[in-house]
């Protein structure tokens, strides 16, 4: 399919660009280096896959709309349920209209949508088969469903998870990330064949799948969030370590990530016609 600049529903930016408008959204170098590898891996299958600008598109749990300015250059519906993150999301005029609403009970008509994009969200969730039914629902035949997700290798790969097994504590590691992933609100983790049979059950069949974030990438991601909360209260550690850290980002995310295996996972399900 060819399409111009101006028709396609996609930005499809370089990687420059990508992590310039990054470090003006995210100062945090976790967040940088998680959200850095999603973009460009997100970007890419844009590159390759255009659509036309007139398909419908709700951006799910759309937040400050961050990310869906940065992949689209029309969103027709940015759904969340905090006001406050709509409010911030108004600023970004690629978003035509808001929904303050619950992913589990969304306020659409049947196929009201072509293209649904969620972008690490399903997986805070609780009751996934509610919101797969209503994205299943509000899309139309054909219609895809593009989101990210952290997998269940996450849990094995975080900074003190790899050292208590380092030094034979595997129990406590395993103790740690079941706090940490509650920490994070993770309700749905799990690997990319889990994820295509739950996708499957509501008429989603996956057409494309890549793993990003290596082992590597998620310890230094934990590292840096641990360290800098600990050094929060001392503002010339924490200053000094947030510029350390910046510097091992932009390193990780300079070099290219080619595994079949990651800690989390772009998908995008087409539905099935019925």
């Amino acid at each position: 399919m060819v399409v111009s600049n101006m028709q396609n529903l996609f930005k499809c930016s370089c990687k420059e660009d990508i992590y310039e408008n990054l470090k003006t959204f995210f100062a945090h170098p976790g967040t940088l280096l998680v959200r850095g590898r999603e973009i460009v891996e997100i970007n890419n299958y844009c590159l390759a896959n255009p659509l036309k600008s007139d398909m419908r598109v709700l951006d799910l749990g759309c937040a400050e709309g961050n990310i869906g300015s940065m992949v689209f250059n029309k969103i027709d519906v940015g759904l969340d349920m905090y006001f406050n993150e709509l409010k911030e999301a108004r600023k970004h005029l690629v978003y035509q209209e808001f929904a303050l609403a619950d992913a589990r009970n969304m306020p659409f008509k049947d196929e009201s949508f072509d293209v649904i994009f969620s972008n690490s969200v399903i997986e805070h969730i609780n009751d996934l088969d509610c919101v797969l039914i209503e994205v299943s629902r509000s899309l139309s035949n054909n219609g895809l469903f593009i989101f990210t997700v952290p997998t269940s290798e996450f849990s094995h790969n975080l900074y003190i998870t790899r050292i208590f097994e380092k030094i034979g504590c595997a129990l406590l590691g395993k103790m740690y990330a079941k706090i940490r992933n509650k920490q994070l609100n993770h309700f749905n983790l799990f690997n990319d064949l889990e994820w295509s049979e739950k996708l499957n059950k509501f008429s989603l069949n996956t057409i494309y799948k890549k793993h990003y974030l290596s082992r590597a990438e998620v310890y230094e991601w934990d590292k840096i969030c641990i360290f800098l909360r600990i050094a929060k209260p001392f503002k010339l550690l924490y200053k000094n370590l947030i510029g350390r850290f910046y510097g091992k980002t932009i390193s990780l995310l300079s070099n290219r990530h080619t595994s079949d295996t990651g800690s989390c996972v772009f998908m995008v399900a087409q539905k099935r016609r019925k």
